[in-house]
Formats: structure tokens, C-alpha cells, sequence
């Protein structure tokens, strides 16, 4: 199956914000109307919120088969509690490959 997980570098920032705005409207749109998908989005998956969320510390790692991209990890540690918490988003054409 060869899945890969590669941690994006800052160049493939755009590629997770792609993925977000694919993947968003189909995970969140029954229950959030398109401006709150649009400012969610922006607020999280902008270019400058993922910088700014990767200088932090925060982790974006590709999931790729082949040469397609499946989707995302977002990653943030909690330092202070010893835990994290983390989102996966795939392609929905991707939900099979990935079980």
C-alpha cells in the first residue's frame, strides 16, 4: 500500500491549505454554514496562521500514496499537561485506502 507521512516544510504549506479547503466543506458543512467554513479556514489554514501555527510548534505532516496526496495530520502539543491532540483529515476518495 505504501503509505507516506512526510512533516510539510514551509514550501508545502500550500498543499495542507488545499487539502483543508477540499476537505472542510465535506467533514463541517452540515454544521457550519459557508461563512463559518470560510472563516474557520482562514483563521486556522491560512498561509500566514500556518506559519504562524508551525512557529509554535505545530506539526502539518502530508499523507501521500504514490504521487497523490490522501490528506493531513495537524499536530499540536500541550507541553504543559504531557498530551496532545491531533486532526486527520483525508480526501473522501482517499477514506478507503486509508482503512
Amino acid at each position: 500500500m505504501n503509505i507516506e507521512f512526510i512533516v510539510a516544510a514551509d514550501y508545502q504549506l500550500l498543499e495542507i491549505q488545499k487539502l483543508a479547503k477540499t476537505i472542510w466543506p465535506r467533514v463541517f458543512g452540515e454544521i457550519l454554514s459557508m461563512e463559518q467554513l470560510d472563516y474557520m479556514l482562514d483563521l486556522i489554514y491560512s498561509q500566514t496562521a500556518l506559519e504562524r501555527q508551525k512557529k509554535d510548534g505545530q506539526v502539518f505532516v502530508l499523507v501521500k500514496r504514490k504521487i497523490n496526496l490522501l490528506g493531513f495530520l495537524h499536530i499540536r502539543f500541550l507541553m504543559k499537561r504531557q498530551k496532545f491532540t491531533n486532526s486527520i483529515f483525508c480526501l473522501k476518495n482517499m477514506e478507503r485506502v486509508m482503512e
